[in-house]
């Protein structure tokens, strides 16, 4: 299975003999992500409603041009609502400033991208499912390591230690290490050692990093980080452990490639299906290549 796949919408059923708690809750924290993400995008598709990008367009249009008029008439209805309990609120401060309206800035941000506003729409969500598997991922490995693993309470922990100190420590002190390993190669038949899973993680976190501190904006600073974060993971691989599985080990380079194209000539990031697929078929194999090494319990 391609770690690129869109249509991955199934995870290891866990057996009646095999009960693992952390494996367990990330079925479902995962499944409500997912169902929410593919019925809120599909809701702003054309074909869903068997009509034209335009007719949909203009829809998405009036719904957010008249979003300042719902807002003017919730805080005249909250007079009314506070004079029927006789409690006199006063002339709000808001109605004497010069307020800016959120619809009117989303469209200037979707006018000065050259996109729709629906096209803006499903990039935000897209950005904001990338960042729910995300942490979802993050957490899910920290948990394990806090409960398990931890020896200092006091120990910071870091995003972009996850592979290389947390999930490590619990792959060797389970002596699990080389099994993990092979199992999610099968899984993934991309990601064949330690290096090229802490390496594409790393180009995730990067990403994430700029996405909830810097809006997603990358300056070209930030640029050159990706960029050699990217090189690292593509120098991950040895000839002879790639050369079963080239061509998805160049498809997977191709989009990250593509990625770093993208945001050298704009500036910013445009989350994809690439992208949020990305990080959410890592995060079900990553999980599932654990479940298989867990012992009975």
């Amino acid at each position: 299975m391609s770690l690129l796949t869109t249509s991955l919408v199934d995870m290891l059923k866990p057996s009646k003999e095999k009960k693992i708690l952390f494996y367990d809750s990330f079925v479902i924290e995962h499944t409500l992500i997912s169902v929410s993400a593919i019925v809120s995008q599909v809701m702003l598709l054309p074909e869903t409603y068997e009509v034209n990008d335009g007719g949909l367009d203009r829809d998405i249009d009036s719904l957010i041009s008249d979003l300042p008029q719902s807002s003017l008439k919730l805080r005249r209805d909250m007079k009314a609502y506070y004079l029927g309990g006789n409690i006199d609120i006063g002339v709000l401060i808001q109605d004497n400033e010069e307020r800016e309206f959120i619809s009117n800035l989303f469209t200037s941000e979707a006018n000065k991208l050259k996109i729709s506003n629906r096209e803006l729409v499903l990039r935000s969500l897209n950005a904001s499912t990338f960042l729910n598997y995300f942490f979802l991922f993050e957490n899910s490995i920290k948990k394990i390591y806090i409960e398990e693993y931890q020896t200092n309470p006091d120990e910071f922990l870091r995003s972009k230690d996850l592979i290389s100190k947390l999930l490590r420590k619990k792959l060797k002190k389970d002596n699990t290490h080389s099994l993990f390993y092979e199992q999610l190669y099968k899984r993934t038949k991309t990601l064949i050692s330690e290096k090229n899973l802490n390496s594409l993680w790393g180009v995730l976190n990067f990403i994430r990093n700029q996405q909830a501190h810097s809006n997603g904006k990358f300056d070209t600073k930030a640029q050159d980080i990706l960029e050699s974060k990217i090189e690292e993971y593509c120098a991950s691989y040895k000839d002879e452990e790639s050369k079963d599985n080239t061509l998805a080990i160049k498809m997977l380079l191709h989009v990250l490639e593509e990625i770093l194209e993208q945001v050298k000539e704009n500036g910013y990031i445009t989350f994809n299906n690439s992208i949020e697929n990305l990080i959410k078929n890592i995060s079900i194999m990553v999980m599932e290549s654990l479940y298989h090494c867990e012992p009975m319990k």
